[in-house]
């Protein structure tokens, strides 16, 4: 499904251009020397990687047929690292809602400034977003970073006191620990005739032995009119090590907030651990069947698809795999590679999108 929100597309595709998907790796970095017992340590210098977690626990989204979600319940974290460098980047956010960067930073903000050029579009700016990239590039505070209690609306020079990052029925926060490790939450209430939408994601790689884990989790509380389960939430934890295809760990939740009263009848759960991703998709459309017919009325417009997308992503060709607790399409087929391919809506969306390269 989708695409990576905060950097330039140029930049991600030269750099997957030089290495290879995590699901689609021909063989381990050290094959050759897999017999002898001579396989080299690992050097976190030597490998690249671009690799992002996103979710929302409402997502409406458009393919026109680049991907174009945009979240209420917001969360997000991207790691970056070139050959050779000593550091890599964090990028972390959190926020009430994001419409992506295309109509965030581009349409509504007259222009997107680049990282830690300041705020110089002198446009709109999203009053519910945190914001940290790690390492700090800039002297003193960090100009890429964001913070939600004050921010320039239009027109230029109203400066309006917004939200605090954490208040009564509201949570989005980010932040990088370093440049290997961030994490990001949204979390906000009545939304869209939902009670209470959010999410939250983490991400690290560690640099001994390179191996990255993400764990995200979205959710929807309380959506007005549903027919079955009133709620939902979606777990996805994502291992990747650079010389091994990714493996996923997942559970999907439904239950009907105003029937707890009944014990063992007011929920349903499914999941698996350690899923190779080439055999995710599998395994994830066989434990959903099980309970399809049970499931089949979540959400006002009985959104409950649950197939999870898997692919390569619009932007830069890296893996992609995005599940949800409930999704429903609204394109036209007769549209296929034009404006309106498709849109519609996930509920408790996480999407995971990722290349590593090799290390030699």
């Amino acid at each position: 499904m989708s695409i990576r929100m905060h950097r330039s597309t140029a930049r991600a595709a030269a750099i997957a251009g030089s290495l290879v998907l995590v699901g689609a790796m021909a063989a381990p970095a050290h094959a050759a020397d897999a017999g002898s017992g001579n396989k080299a340590a690992f050097d976190w210098s030597q490998s690249s990687y671009i690799l992002t977690v996103r979710s929302g626990g409402l997502e409406t989204f458009a393919h026109i047929p680049r991907d174009l979600p945009q979240d209420a319940g917001y969360s997000f974290v991207e790691l970056v690292h070139d050959t050779g460098q000593s550091q890599g980047q964090c990028e972390s956010w959190g926020a009430g809602y994001w419409l992506g960067q295309e109509v965030e930073e581009g349409v509504l903000g007259a222009g997107a400034a680049p990282p830690d050029a300041g705020d110089v579009s002198g446009g709109y700016r999203n009053p519910t977003t945190s914001r940290q990239v790690r390492p700090n590039l800039s002297a003193g505070d960090s100009q890429s970073d964001r913070h939600p209690a004050l921010h320039n609306y239009f027109p230029p020079g109203n400066d309006v006191y917004a939200f605090p990052p954490e208040g009564p029925g509201y949570k989005w926060t980010a932040k990088c620990d370093n440049d290997l490790k961030g994490q990001g939450q949204g979390d906000v209430l009545n939304v869209g005739g939902i009670q209470a939408v959010g999410s939250t994601a983490q991400a690290a790689v560690d640099k001994a032995t390179g191996v990255y884990t993400a764990t995200s989790r979205s959710y929807v509380l309380g959506i007005e009119g549903a027919a079955g389960f009133d709620s939902a939430s979606s777990f996805m934890q994502i291992t990747n090590r650079p010389d091994k295809d990714a493996t996923v760990t997942y559970r999907m939740s439904y239950f009907n907030s105003g029937d707890l009263n009944k014990p063992g009848k007011n929920g349903i759960t499914f999941g698996g651990t350690d899923i190779p991703v080439e055999q995710f998709a599998d395994q994830f459309n066989s434990n959903a069947k099980t309970f399809g017919s049970a499931i089949a009325a979540v959400g006002p417009a009985g959104a409950a698809t649950l197939q999870p997308e898997v692919g390569v992503s619009t932007d830069g060709n890296r893996y992609s795999i995005t599940i949800s607790a409930g999704h429903g399409n609204l394109g036209l087929a007769a549209r296929a590679g034009g404006l309106g391919e498709n849109q519609g809506m996930r509920l408790g969306a996480i999407t995971f999108q990722g290349v590593y390269g090799q290390n030699s």
